[in-house]
């Protein structure tokens, strides 16, 4: 129990002790305990629900800064996504701006994995000199490119969306939309647009240069490749 808690429920004890009618005195009593378990329990729950999430996060966070294929991360972005689900049940309704920022990462999140699955699959080899080509037009990455303004090329009279920049921006905007949500949640306090928390950006995810790229078979892996 807290100290404001176990304060206030002291309080209520003597007062409780001052009734004189016995029955009176129990039933303020009874009164007292089922009130406060009730509140106990609920708060517990929600903070073991936002620390289970917290956690959740921080580890998707740090294998995609240490290295992870797509088949790996496409795995690794639905535990996120089911602890949110469990956390909205928990909170039921409160803390919106906190769920509605993870509900953004969440999303984020999964636009990263359609950019990368798309730069597998959709991209066009365009020679030695052009190398893969992504069309964000052919792909259906168009909603993608506006929502998180992600820059494109011109490679053979053709627009081109770099893979790798996008990946990592967006991996950005997810990251920075965790943060505030967490901070919000470790600081309570009503957020509108035009009152949001500000935050520093995590340190960025820089892509790996192409010898280790093609070493690994990997997108991007700034730890491991960060010395070749």
């Amino acid at each position: 129990m807290s100290f404001s808690a176990l304060s206030q429920s002291n309080i209520l004890l003597e007062a409780c002790n001052k009734i004189e009618n016995q029955s009176d005195r129990l039933a303020c009593f009874k009164e007292i305990y089922t009130t406060t378990t009730k509140t106990i329990t609920a708060t517990d729950k929600q903070e073991i629900a936002i620390n289970s999430i917290k956690r959740e996060f921080a580890e998707l966070q740090q294998i995609i800064r240490t290295g992870i294929s797509y088949n790996t991360y496409s795995e690794a972005i639905i535990k996120p996504a089911m602890k949110l689900g469990a956390l909205k049940l928990e909170l039921n309704g409160e803390m919106p701006y906190m769920v509605n920022s993870l509900e953004d990462a969440v999303i984020a999140y999964n636009d990263a994995k359609t950019v990368w699955h798309a730069s597998i699959y959709d991209s066009m080899d365009g020679g030695i000199f052009a190398g893969k080509i992504l069309n964000p037009e052919r792909s259906g990455l168009l909603e993608i490119v506006k929502k998180y303004n992600l820059p494109l090329e011109s490679k053979l009279l053709n627009p081109r969306l770099p893979a790798m920049a996008a990946v990592l921006k967006i991996f950005d905007y997810a990251e920075n939309k965790t943060k505030d949500a967490f901070t919000t949640a470790a600081s309570p306090m009503e957020h509108t647009s035009n009152n949001k928390v500000n935050i520093d950006p995590f340190r960025p995810i820089s892509p790996v240069n192409d010898k280790c790229k093609d070493k690994f078979s990997i997108l991007y892996d700034p730890l491991v490749c960060k010395n070749d």
